[in-house]
């Protein structure tokens, strides 16, 4: 499987925190029974794998890809979360990396 192919990829959580006002740890666990993913060592979501997931659960090795959104409608809800420009520039750092 490459996971769904059938529906959008992305999704959105609301954090407990503004994590525009420190830096946070974002990591995630990929084994081949599950997925979990982190914020600040704590689990926001996990994905168990399962039969009746068919060939939803992703099989290919996994790859990092950043980018810095435009502030496009999807991306904003419309504009309802404003890109604060005075803030730039935008800098991600990735480090600790652990593939096995």
């Amino acid at each position: 499987g490459n996971g769904s192919t059938s529906r959008g990829r992305e999704e959105r959580y609301t954090l407990w925190f503004d994590p525009t006002e420190d830096f946070h740890q974002y990591s995630i666990l990929w084994t081949r029974k599950n997925i979990i993913f982190y914020v600040d060592h704590v689990p926001i979501r996990e994905i168990t794998r399962s039969e009746a997931m068919g060939g939803d659960y992703p099989s290919k090795p996994m790859s990092l890809y950043a980018t810095i959104w435009d502030a496009s409608s999807w991306a904003t809800d419309g504009g309802k979360y404003p890109v604060k420009y005075e803030f730039e520039p935008f800098v991600s750092e990735f480090t600790d990396f652990v593939l096995e």
